[in-house]
């Protein structure tokens, strides 16, 4: 059976290049190549691997030394091109591939969002307007805020006051919903829920920032 099961490249320089890479870079005498090429490889019979080791001595692209070949500086300078296309090549397709494993593993803001509302007061949440909601944030950009309060004014119903405090991780509101077991868990009640909602649509990374503290370290933070 060849050892090849494609053909080599046509051009001669190409071709060196390949067997030479086929061989591991070594420094191989004439016979020594010729068996490689026409009984290891059975790429050709024994005396087209003659032919073809005399033509490229001849144009140059190899050297005999001693009856040790080497590849001519040109190929070798040729050769070390190639490597390190490869090389580059190889590390655009290990970055994606990275890109795309830590995209798996990192959790967008609906998926602490899913996790911390409870399925009870999603439709709850939703329904709260967003144009229904003002937001004050003092700190500039809004990824740095260490107090955000929001105000909820729903018809016909008395204004609905949120404060997160990110320096004493607190969440100061009081509603019907917000049932002792969902505050120690940091369960999300629907003002809570559409205060987020506002959030992620005007300040994304503020919004991820925080869903994300409340989900992973929700031990350092109180609903009072």
């Amino acid at each position: 059976m060849p050892l090849f099961q494609f053909d080599p490249p046509r051009e001669l320089p190409d071709f060196i290049l390949y067997i030479w890479h086929s061989l591991g870079k070594t420094s191989p005498s004439i016979p020594d190549l010729k068996f490689f090429l026409s009984f290891r490889s059975k790429l050709m019979t024994p005396s087209k691997a003659q032919e073809l080791i005399d033509k490229a001595l001849h144009e140059g692209l190899l050297i005999n030394k001693n009856n040790i070949l080497s590849l001519s500086e040109k190929l070798q300078m040729r050769q070390a091109e190639q490597e390190q296309v490869e090389k580059e090549r190889i590390q655009r397709i290990l970055k994606q591939q990275s890109r795309k494993q830590k995209a798996q593993f990192t959790k967008s803001f609906n998926d602490y969002f899913r996790e911390i509302l409870p399925k009870d007061y999603q439709n709850k949440s939703f329904l709260i307007k967003l144009t229904d909601i003002k937001l004050e944030i003092p700190d500039i950009p809004a990824l740095n805020a260490k107090y955000i309060r929001g105000i909820i004014n729903i018809e016909n119903q008395p204004p609905i006051e949120i404060i997160i405090d990110r320096v004493a991780c607190t969440l100061t509101h009081s509603c019907e919903f917000s049932t002792p077991l969902y505050k120690k868990t940091l369960k999300l009640c629907p003002h809570l829920g559409a205060i987020f909602r506002y959030l992620q649509k005007e300040y994304p990374d503020l919004a991820l920032d925080l869903i994300k503290s409340l989900s992973e370290k929700g031990d350092k933070w109180r609903w009072i």
